[in-house]
């Protein structure tokens, strides 16, 4: 039984994020915003993609998300940099947001840094797609 604070990432999704992040250089891990984001891989547990729980978001998962202090819910798909421009509400993996949704399970509260400091809490209302639920380990 997973811990709660347990990240699972799937193999597949660890070695595209490494190969991003340039297989943890500290020099390009600054650069793209992706320090935060290493930490986290290197902290999780790593599973096959037919081993991640429906509940577990991964890369390309669409979710309804709750913007705690606001009130506000909106439905966001977790995205490597280059798919951002390819259709709305995507949130880059590199960006604050995304690097704490990496993981994160259905019911979770997250806190996503803010650029001035300080942080701002979002639940995971429910995932409404996720790859490998749907039998997509390729995506």
């Amino acid at each position: 039984m997973a811990e709660n604070n347990e990240v699972f990432v799937t193999e597949l999704d660890a070695a595209r994020l490494e190969r991003l992040l340039g297989h943890g250089k500290p020099q390009v891990a600054s650069r793209e915003g992706g320090r935060p984001l290493n930490e986290r891989l290197e902290t999780a547990r790593i599973v096959a993609g037919r081993q991640v729980a429906p509940d577990v978001v991964t890369m390309n998962s669409v979710l309804r998300l709750l913007d705690v202090a606001s009130g506000e819910e909106s439905e966001v798909r977790l995205v490597y940099p280059a798919d951002l421009a390819a259709g709305p509400q995507r949130v880059s993996v590199l960006s604050p947001l995304g690097q704490v949704l990496l993981g994160a399970r259905s019911g979770e509260a997250v806190a996503a840094a803010l650029p001035g400091g300080g942080y701002r809490e979002y639940r995971v209302l429910q995932l409404v797609f996720q790859p490998e639920a749907a039998g997509i380990f390729d995506l």
